[in-house]
């Protein structure tokens, strides 16, 4: 298997990464109000309605949290995954766990 590593900044174009992914994983990145929009464009431009979009955040920035639960479901479909469905090594009750499903 070939792996990459390359640099992505979000709310640019995507397009030279051939999305849609069947996966993506999203950990600890909504931490800034100002930067939520351009995450949000980021991952709908990388998945389709079949990706596996999972999100982890421990929400410290009460803003950032407010303006990323207003503005992800314009564009996902999301449910909140409990505690009790993650393995018990690495859950926190701190940390909150979502998947969302891209809206047709």
């Amino acid at each position: 298997m070939d792996t990459t590593i390359e640099t992505l900044k979000w709310g640019t174009d995507v397009s030279r990464f051939n999305p849609p992914f069947e996966v993506i994983l999203v950990a600890d990145c909504v931490y800034d109000d100002r930067y939520v929009e351009q995450l949000l464009k980021t991952v709908k431009d990388l998945c389709d309605e079949s990706t596996l979009i999972l999100v982890a955040s421990d929400h410290h920035d009460c803003e950032a949290t407010e303006k990323y639960q207003s503005e992800v479901v314009l564009d996902f479909d999301v449910e909140a995954i409990s505690n009790d469905q993650l393995d018990a090594t690495y859950r926190d009750r701190d940390i909150q766990v979502h998947r969302l499903s891209k809206k047709s």
